[in-house]
């Protein structure tokens, strides 16, 4: 066996065979799509080939990547564009963030047959994107009358979208009963009964305990999304308002620790569990954090709970397949929101300041070349990776 993947086999350990063997295949599919499910080989690799000396301490989503952006509904009502994925969140060094994301960019362009003059272009205009708004130090809120292109048209369809329509095509519909979800294959899996029973009485008493108290669980049934986190448990669930007669979505997502704290030598905070971890750092980093955002205890085991947002909604690298100035619009606001994110989350829980964040990036003209570099090289350590892995999985 090649140690890239005993390496994945070793960190997913433990997890439900079900969503791992789904897994395992996925990564099959693209170098992209295997780098998204394999971010703790980036920042092993990273912690040993560290190209920058970068002592700055700031709250990171630890896998930020291309489509790891996206539209939701926030707790407020309003629809915003933002980074949307904080399992792995931690305190850690800035660039750390942006050498993943960058890194996300040349994979992505080569997926799309982009030119790597312009892969270089795409790169560096992320970088000065982002630099320009930390030196500003003003973080930028990405809602309905700050976006432009394809942006401003996810946040218009999401903000046009009724409740009604997620649920179309997800529920068997009864005359006599609550109505239950169907299973859509390649998305959802059915559970047992006894799961079923054991998720229930989870949410209902997450309910009781937020003053829910007009709301139903109809049925439960596992999730599949992602590439990453796939093989933790993670569950769709129908609930029913009574009050005004309406079903709506939550998604349930089982905690556990963050695949990056092993690469990083910085303290982190003492945690009550991984599920508060995750809820607060989004909480710091996101400018509103999605509707119902909260956490609980299944089973002995943390878990994040929120109102279900739609996967469509996620940027999507195909749409800028063909369209280069659109790709390069987008990577400019993915700059943009990523140095926001960390503006907003300085001075927290042990974060440097702002001052400090700005200060050290204003030296940024003497190191950025390596950080280029740097995602330039890793780029094709990731095909070489995703090459030995294929090999050996190649019966899976």
């Amino acid at each position: 066996m090649s140690s890239i993947a005993k390496k994945i086999y070793d960190h997913n350990k433990g997890r439900n065979k079900v969503f791992l063997d789904i897994k395992y295949k996925a990564l099959k599919e693209s170098p992209f799509r295997f780098y998204r499910g394999t971010c703790h080989l980036f920042f092993e690799y990273l912690s040993k080939n560290i190209p920058v000396k970068d002592p700055t301490k700031i709250w990171i989503c630890g896998d930020l990547h291309i489509e790891n952006y996206g539209t939701y509904k926030g707790d407020n009502g309003l629809v915003y564009f933002d980074m949307n994925d904080f399992d792995e969140a931690v305190l850690g060094p800035a660039t750390w963030e942006i050498l993943r994301t960058m890194t996300s960019i040349y994979l992505a362009a080569d997926e799309l047959k982009v030119t790597p003059q312009i892969a270089d272009e795409l790169v560096n205009f992320f970088f000065t994107s982002y630099l320009d708004t930390i030196l500003s130090g003003k973080p930028i809120a990405f809602e309905r009358d700050t976006t432009k292109g394809i942006i401003k048209s996810f946040i218009t369809t999401v903000g046009k979208r009724k409740s009604k329509e997620l649920l179309e095509g997800r529920l068997v519909e009864s005359s006599t009963k609550r109505a239950e979800l169907k299973i859509i294959k390649g998305h959802t899996i059915a559970v047992s009964n006894d799961v079923r029973k054991a998720v229930t009485d989870s949410v209902e008493k997450w309910c009781i305990e937020n003053n829910h108290k007009k709301w139903e669980v109809c049925d439960v049934i596992y999730r599949v999304a992602g590439t990453g986190s796939l093989g933790v448990n993670r569950f769709e669930i129908l609930m029913y308002y009574s009050k005004i007669k309406k079903y709506f979505l939550l998604d349930m997502k089982q905690a556990i620790p963050s695949s990056v704290k092993p690469f990083i030598k910085i303290k982190q905070p003492s945690w009550k569990n991984d599920a508060e971890r995750v809820a607060t750092v989004q909480g710091y980093l996101q400018n509103v954090t999605p509707a119902l955002l909260g956490t609980l205890i299944h089973e002995r085991a943390p878990y994040t709970i929120k109102k279900l947002q739609p996967t469509q909604d996620r940027m999507d690298l195909q749409l800028c397949n063909g369209r280069i100035k659109k790709f390069k619009e987008v990577v400019g606001a993915f700059a943009e929101i990523t140095a926001s994110a960390q503006l907003r989350s300085t001075g927290r829980q042990g974060a440097i300041t702002t001052d400090e964040l700005i200060a050290f990036f204003e030296k940024a003209g003497s190191w950025k070349k390596d950080l280029i570099k740097y995602s330039k090289r890793y780029t094709l350590q990731v095909k070489k990776d995703y090459l030995a892995y294929c090999k050996e999985a190649a019966n899976l």
